[in-house]
């Protein structure tokens, strides 16, 4: 099975995340084109092109899978309220909303994400 893997700018920049990166590179037949994928892997939050890659795989039907990676944490999503907010308007709950599985890391995650009717 073949992975177009996204991860945002942000998270790559973060050491934190990259044994976790790097286990997933390992893991998957990484593909560089999206034509070629059976699934999308999106990690992070915020970012258009992580939206515009969801849109574009489920018009391609393919299954895209989101690792928000604690962006939508409360803390997260107050800091800067108003860009966040419209960010979720403009394209992050339906990013989330038609992905075919979201993974959350813990259940305090699962119910941030409930609570913002993400889920």
């Amino acid at each position: 099975m073949k992975v177009y893997l996204f991860i945002s700018k942000h998270k790559k920049t973060l050491k934190m995340y990259l044994p976790y990166i790097e286990a997933l590179q390992q893991k998957f037949d990484i593909t560089g084109n999206l034509v070629d994928a059976d699934i999308v892997m999106i990690l992070g939050a915020w970012t258009r092109q992580g939206a515009q890659l969801a849109r574009m795989s489920r018009k391609m039907g393919i299954p895209y899978i989101v690792c928000p990676l604690g962006d939508l944490s409360e803390r997260n999503c107050r800091n800067p309220h108003f860009k966040r907010s419209l960010q979720i308007l403009m394209y992050q709950k339906a990013m989330y909303r038609h992905s075919d599985l979201i993974i959350a890391r813990s259940e305090e995650h699962t119910s941030e994400l409930q609570s913002r009717q993400v889920i």
